[in-house]
């Protein structure tokens, strides 16, 4: 992920992100301290592995066969708009995937999706609201019906907060960022998840945080993004 190198210290090939030829796959893409992203939790069919896998591993298991490289794929990207989101649309697009660019803000998501047609991809744009059980539902029968179905997954929708004190948190702040960051993860995983699985294919990517790992002043965000690192090796395991 070109763009996104700089901000998450990214060394995984958007080729890589793939489901393995067995059955679904679960990924976590982690920002460690180290400064490299690792895919910590992979689930393929009945072969589950723990361990973080580095790019050699995954180019190993490529040149194996493990892996299936081939063919355009149907990648949905929450928070598609902007941010990581929107650097992960672009270099899947870069790669001939087609792209539901999928964004509680529409217009940005129009917007981006018009970046990877003028460079040569193929993209759509879709609203989604991820806090919203029927939103996150509609996205996933949308992109079941109109293009079979999701071949990656790759949930990005989230909102920052800003480093304060416990104290001084207003729960309205607190609960809104736990519906988005955790809540619409949680929700995005079972309605495509669920469709892959029935599908015998799919990879879901999940993105955390540094400050999953470590004692930061973010009373609503940190938490919440240790809880979808969690969250993703339940689904992995």
């Amino acid at each position: 992920m070109r763009e996104a190198h700089h901000a998450l210290g990214l060394e995984i090939n958007t080729r890589n992100l793939v489901p393995c030829r067995d059955g679904a796959s679960v990924f976590i893409v982690e920002n460690r301290e180290d400064n490299r992203a690792r895919i910590t939790s992979v689930a393929a069919g009945t072969r589950t592995e723990r361990r973080p896998w580095t790019r050699a591993k995954l180019e190993n298991a490529d040149a194996r066969g493990d892996l299936n490289m081939s063919g355009n794929r149907t990648v949905v990207v929450t928070g598609g708009g902007s941010g990581i989101g929107r650097a992960a649309a672009r270099r899947f697009g870069e790669d001939g995937d087609f792209i539901v660019v999928a964004d509680v803000n529409e217009e940005s998501a129009k917007a981006v999706a018009a970046e990877i047609v003028a460079a040569g991809g193929n993209a759509t744009p879709v609203a989604v609201d991820v806090a919203r059980d029927s939103s996150v539902g509609a996205l996933a029968g949308r992109v079941e019906d109109d293009h079979g179905g999701a071949d990656v997954l790759v949930t990005s929708a989230g909102v920052l907060q800003n480093a304060s004190s416990i104290r001084h948190m207003e729960m309205d702040e607190h609960d809104r960022i736990w519906a988005v960051n955790y809540r619409g993860v949680y929700l995005c995983c079972r309605d495509f998840g669920r469709r892959m699985a029935e599908r015998g294919r799919g990879c879901i990517v999940n993105i955390s945080s540094t400050s999953a790992f470590a004692a930061f002043p973010l009373h609503a965000y940190a938490p919440a993004k240790a809880a979808i690192s969690h969250l993703t090796r339940v689904l992995a395991s």
